[in-house]
Protein backbone atom coordinates (compact mmCIF):
# COMPACT_ATOMS: atom_id res chain seq x y z
CA UNK A 1 0.00 0.00 0.00
CA UNK A 2 1.13 3.71 -0.45
CA UNK A 3 2.04 6.64 2.21
CA UNK A 4 -1.07 8.11 2.00
CA UNK A 5 -3.13 4.58 2.33
CA UNK A 6 -1.17 3.91 5.38
CA UNK A 7 -2.13 7.31 6.71
CA UNK A 8 -5.97 6.54 6.80
CA UNK A 9 -5.23 3.19 8.00
CA UNK A 10 -3.58 5.17 11.25
CA UNK A 11 -5.44 8.29 10.97
CA UNK A 12 -2.77 10.69 10.50
CA UNK A 13 -0.56 12.45 7.87
CA UNK A 14 1.32 11.32 5.31
CA UNK A 15 3.64 13.33 6.69
CA UNK A 16 3.67 11.63 9.46
CA UNK A 17 3.77 8.38 8.25
CA UNK A 18 6.91 9.49 6.00
CA UNK A 19 8.53 10.79 9.25
CA UNK A 20 7.65 7.19 11.18
CA UNK A 21 10.00 5.82 8.00
CA UNK A 22 12.42 7.74 8.50
CA UNK A 23 12.78 7.27 12.23
CA UNK A 24 12.29 3.57 11.76
CA UNK A 25 8.90 3.16 13.88
CA UNK A 26 7.35 2.18 11.12
CA UNK A 27 8.01 -1.01 9.58
CA UNK A 28 8.41 -0.82 5.24
CA UNK A 29 10.34 -1.57 2.07
CA UNK A 30 11.95 1.11 0.31
CA UNK A 31 11.87 0.02 -3.51
CA UNK A 32 13.05 1.19 -6.67
CA UNK A 33 16.33 2.86 -8.29
CA UNK A 34 17.42 5.08 -5.34
CA UNK A 35 15.01 3.26 -2.64
CA UNK A 36 12.15 6.03 -3.00
CA UNK A 37 9.00 4.25 -3.28
CA UNK A 38 7.55 3.35 0.00
CA UNK A 39 5.96 0.50 0.39
CA UNK A 40 4.47 -0.47 3.58
CA UNK A 41 2.30 -3.71 3.84
CA UNK A 42 -1.22 -4.27 6.62
CA UNK A 43 0.66 -6.29 8.97
CA UNK A 44 3.48 -3.26 9.07
CA UNK A 45 0.73 -0.72 9.92
CA UNK A 46 -1.07 -3.42 12.34
CA UNK A 47 2.19 -3.97 13.88
CA UNK A 48 2.70 0.02 14.68
CA UNK A 49 -0.56 0.25 16.16
CA UNK A 50 -0.46 -2.71 18.31
CA UNK A 51 2.90 -1.22 19.59
CA UNK A 52 0.97 1.84 20.43
CA UNK A 53 -1.71 0.69 22.16
CA UNK A 54 -1.85 1.51 25.97
CA UNK A 55 -3.70 -0.52 28.40
CA UNK A 56 -5.63 0.47 31.46
CA UNK A 57 -4.26 0.70 34.87
CA UNK A 58 -6.31 -1.58 37.24
CA UNK A 59 -5.50 0.50 40.35
CA UNK A 60 -8.48 2.36 41.86
CA UNK A 61 -7.55 5.91 41.17
CA UNK A 62 -8.03 7.71 44.95
CA UNK A 63 -8.48 11.22 45.15
CA UNK A 64 -4.97 13.45 45.87
CA UNK A 65 -4.79 16.76 47.02
CA UNK A 66 -4.24 19.45 43.91
CA UNK A 67 -0.21 20.26 43.97
CA UNK A 68 -0.28 23.69 45.15
CA UNK A 69 0.99 26.38 42.88
CA UNK A 70 4.76 27.92 44.40
CA UNK A 71 4.37 31.02 46.08
CA UNK A 72 6.10 33.93 44.87
CA UNK A 73 8.24 36.00 46.95
CA UNK A 74 6.72 38.63 48.64
CA UNK A 75 6.95 42.12 47.43
CA UNK A 76 9.42 44.42 49.24
CA UNK A 77 8.79 48.06 49.21
CA UNK A 78 11.89 50.48 49.43
CA UNK A 79 11.36 53.10 52.02
CA UNK A 80 11.61 56.79 50.51
CA UNK A 81 14.79 57.45 51.80
CA UNK A 82 16.50 54.53 50.16
CA UNK A 83 14.68 55.45 47.13
CA UNK A 84 15.92 58.61 47.34
CA UNK A 85 19.53 57.34 47.56
CA UNK A 86 18.86 55.35 44.79
CA UNK A 87 18.13 57.99 42.37
CA UNK A 88 20.53 59.96 43.40
CA UNK A 89 23.54 57.88 43.33
CA UNK A 90 26.04 57.44 40.36
CA UNK A 91 25.19 53.97 39.50
CA UNK A 92 21.71 54.00 39.18
CA UNK A 93 21.69 57.63 37.47
CA UNK A 94 19.17 60.58 37.80
CA UNK A 95 16.18 58.71 36.80
CA UNK A 96 13.47 59.44 39.02
CA UNK A 97 14.66 62.83 39.12
CA UNK A 98 14.46 62.65 34.91
CA UNK A 99 11.16 61.08 35.06
CA UNK A 100 9.82 64.00 37.35
CA UNK A 101 10.91 66.68 35.33
CA UNK A 102 9.52 65.19 32.33
CA UNK A 103 6.47 64.53 33.88
CA UNK A 104 6.24 68.52 35.65
CA UNK A 105 7.11 70.54 32.53
CA UNK A 106 10.35 71.92 33.46
CA UNK A 107 12.92 72.06 31.07
CA UNK A 108 12.86 72.39 27.25
CA UNK A 109 10.65 71.09 25.13
CA UNK A 110 11.22 69.15 22.07
CA UNK A 111 8.31 69.35 20.35
CA UNK A 112 6.74 71.93 18.60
Amino acid sequence: MTVREAAKLIGCSHQVVYRLCQNHQLGHRRIGVGERKIDITPAHVQEYLDAREVHADPTPITQEAPCPRPRRAPRVLVPDYIGEFLSRSKKYGNGRDRVAERNSGGGRSTRK
